[in-house]
């Protein structure tokens, strides 16, 4: 997945509380080298830095939004280590929380 920019982004689906609100401007990612190239876009954008945001579950939105958005949608999920009863596992910051944790369980 490329970096996707979206111009008048809806944000309803993006916050739990599903108040409608848009976006200047969202950014998309699903790799970290999408989240180089946005970034390296924003450092001069208008409107200051970005709001980082995964699914929206902890955040309530007020109005609309004039920064620029960076949605994190970087999946993944892999057992790292194992050492008895300790496991370690690495998710990627976009993986959703429920399915993540039933996963690990």
């Amino acid at each position: 997945m490329a970096a996707v920019r979206v111009a008048e982004a809806p944000l309803r689906a993006l916050n739990t509380f599903g108040i409608a609100a848009t976006a200047r401007v969202l950014w998309r990612v699903g790799s970290i080298d999408d989240v180089r190239d946005a970034i390296g876009a924003l450092r001069d954008a208008p409107g200051g830095p970005p709001l980082v945001l995964g699914g929206g579950s902890n955040l309530l939105l007020t109005g609309d939004l004039e920064q620029p958005v960076l949605q994190v949608a970087i999946l993944g999920r892999r057992v790292v280590a194992q050492d008895g009863a300790t496991v370690t596992v690495e998710a990627g910051a976009g993986e959703p929380w429920d399915p993540l944790v039933r996963w690990t369980l």
